[in-house]
């Protein structure tokens, strides 16, 4: 799958089972998570965890529990989109996520991603209620959740903390 930015330059989308290259996935994470106030942890992840996250992984992904896709501009891993599967009482919904680099964010990358995550899980009949959460100062994604056709359901004030005294809402949305 491709996608082409606003200046031309074709992005390749992949599945999960498809990256091999832990380190550059380290690197994507660590880099998201350093130029993003809106994620919810800021610890920073190393090959050796990320190597198990992914062996941990393999199952679900084969049996389309998590969805996972990969933009990759030549080999460097820019963005990432995916739809996780819960379990136990809560087997039937399904978390959606989406991380893009800062630099090529804004050209409907995300979008795009999300939408190819969401369409994949669609054909899982165990995901029947995608939900995601979005921080309230993070309008710029609210915005693109709700073109996806996610609503807000709940709202928790003063549920995230960025700064001092930077407080935010968490919203849980989820697909109509």
């Amino acid at each position: 799958m491709k996608f082409e930015l606003d200046n031309g330059k074709e992005i390749q989308i992949k599945p999960l089972q498809e990256i091999n290259d832990v380190f550059a996935l380290c690197d994507f994470v660590n880099e998201t998570r350093e130029n993003s106030r809106f994620l919810g942890t800021d610890e920073p992840v190393d090959p050796e965890n990320e190597a198990d996250w992914l062996e941990n992984r393999k199952e679900e992904i084969e049996e389309s529990e998590y969805i996972y896709l990969a933009a990759l501009d030549g080999d460097k891993i820019i963005g990432s989109s995916s739809v996780e599967c819960k379990d136990g009482r809560k087997s039937h919904t399904a978390e959606a996520g989406v991380m893009i680099r800062e630099k090529y964010r804004g050209n409907g990358l995300g979008t795009f991603m999300l939408k190819k995550a969401v369409e994949k899980a669609r054909e899982n009949p165990k995901m029947e209620v995608i939900y995601l959460k979005v921080f309230s100062p993070n309008k710029k994604a609210e915005h693109i959740y709700k073109k996806i056709g996610f609503e807000e359901v709940a709202r928790l004030p003063k549920f995230f903390k960025s700064d001092e005294d930077d407080y935010g809402d968490e919203i849980w949305m989820i697909l109509k």
